[in-house]
């Protein structure tokens, strides 16, 4: 389920958890889904909490987040984890600045950067608040993610 609003819609995570041969725990977390603008969807790969069911995936992954400040090996994957995730981002924005839907004179690198980290700060922050005052408080991110179009793809240029 998708908040009304939202940037994205046909939104489904999966969480799985197994054994290691060491008996620690590891997850397996795929997320799907499509944006309704063909820049949001690769710059909010991970989401936001909005509703109920991206909520608990969220407060897992932060709680899999602390654990793995203390646990070394955890911390590991999920630094492994994160560079792919980032890298994975930056071809997809590479390829929207290639294709003249995302603005080029930002680095690639540098708006997956900003879009990494905002997004996971939001998330953690929109975990305090109660749902209904969620998805206002994340609205300025999606007008700030709207300015990396080009000018010309903007919907407020067309007005204009």
């Amino acid at each position: 389920k998708i908040t009304k609003g939202s940037p994205l819609k046909h939104h489904r995570g999966e969480m799985r958890f197994s054994e290691t041969a060491n008996g620690n725990s590891q997850l397996d977390y795929t997320i799907e889904f499509e944006g309704k603008l063909p820049l949001i969807g690769p710059i909010i790969k991970a989401g936001l909490p909005l509703d109920e069911e991206s909520d608990l995936e969220w407060r897992v992954r932060l709680n899999l987040h602390t654990f793995a400040l203390t646990h070394n090996d955890s911390l590991q994957a999920e630094l492994e984890k994160n560079t792919q995730n980032r890298e994975l981002m930056q071809g997809m924005i590479t390829s929207l600045q290639a294709q003249g839907e995302l603005r080029d004179d930002v680095s690639a690198e540098d708006i997956t950067n900003i879009a990494f980290d905002l997004v996971i700060g939001m998330a953690k922050n929109l975990v305090m608040r109660p749902f209904n005052e969620r998805e206002e408080r994340s609205a300025y991110l999606f007008r700030m993610i709207e300015q990396l179009r080009p000018e010309k793809r903007r919907p407020d240029a067309a007005s204009a």
